[in-house]
């Protein structure tokens, strides 16, 4: 599953969950594809929930274009 539909499920559970922000980003890198997973940990850190799921979804975009 692309990234993008992922997290369009990722946001309706969210709605659900009572978590930090730290769970969050926890939460959402642990469900990513590996290959994804290794390209954002080599890039910084987000402080920014949603700046990082842009950027995975923009990673994933850009693996799965060629």
């Amino acid at each position: 599953r692309s990234v993008k539909t992922y997290t369009i499920n990722f946001k309706r559970i969210l709605v659900k969950l009572d978590l930090t922000n730290v769970d969050l980003f926890i939460y959402f890198y642990e469900r990513l594809r590996n290959n994804i997973k290794d390209k954002l940990s080599k890039k910084n850190r987000f402080d920014n929930l949603y700046k990082y799921i842009a950027k995975a979804i923009k990673i994933n975009n850009r693996l799965y274009k060629r």
